[in-house]
């Protein structure tokens, strides 16, 4: 994404991708949260898309997502978008 590029990951050294891909999330409206290191396929879906018969990503990401957010120790500087930060809250992230 967005953020993605503007971080320059190309143009990281081996020992920068290693340390980006064990500090670094990634919100995917497809596959919700992954590490910036894992491959993950390309799509097209917005993080405020509504799937006909389930609801709104937010409903569905929310209840799967929070838990495990909620359990990160440590700084977390969020930076994603109002639509993705809608999908599941981070509690004391900045």
């Amino acid at each position: 994404g967005v953020l993605y590029d503007a971080l320059g990951a190309a143009s990281f050294s081996k020992a920068e991708l290693a340390r980006a891909g064990g500090r670094l999330a990634v919100a995917s409206a497809l596959v919700g949260v992954v590490r910036a290191h894992d491959p993950i396929p390309a799509y097209r879906l917005s993080g405020g898309s509504t799937m006909p018969g389930f609801g709104t990503l937010r409903s569905l990401w929310r209840p799967a997502l929070e838990p495990a957010l909620a359990e990160v120790e440590g700084l977390v500087v969020d930076l994603r978008s109002g639509t993705y930060a809608a999908l599941a809250r981070v509690p004391g992230a900045v």
